[in-house]
């Protein structure tokens, strides 16, 4: 049986930081997965508010590269060593917001996530439905 915990959102419990993004844990018999990293502020602090360890998110798996969805991946590859990413291809693609009447704003994942996601994490991109785990 498998258990999601929401770590980071727009709304969360009494105790845990919150911000525009997603951070998902997801618990099951292969071990603990993150799915997203928030924007990064709220994610190892609601780690460790929730009881996790860092050492227990070995996998992360990124939806989409918007800032939101990446942000806290600099922060979780400097503090867990070996860490590995799955992700679409293009994660690290400039992304923009462009609606009518609307100024454009970036939502590109952030410079310093870029730089570990390339430089600390294995990482792998994919398109097509890959084993992560047993």
């Amino acid at each position: 049986m498998s258990r999601i915990t929401i770590v980071v959102d727009n709304q969360t419990a009494h105790g845990l930081a919150v911000e525009h993004g997603l951070a998902l844990a997801i618990d099951s018999s292969a071990g603990r997965f993150l799915f997203d990293t928030g924007a990064g502020a709220a994610l190892l602090p609601n780690v460790a508010a929730l009881g996790m360890t860092t050492d227990s998110l070995r996998r992360v798996i990124l939806s989409h590269g918007h800032y939101d969805h990446t942000g806290g991946l600099a922060a979780l590859a400097a503090a867990v060593p070996g860490l590995k990413v799955f992700a679409a291809p293009g994660v690290t693609q400039q992304r923009y917001s462009c609606h009518p009447g609307q100024p454009v704003r970036e939502l590109t994942m952030p410079e310093n996530c870029r730089q570990a996601l390339e430089t600390t994490a294995e990482h792998h991109e994919t398109a097509d439905f890959t084993e992560i785990a047993p």
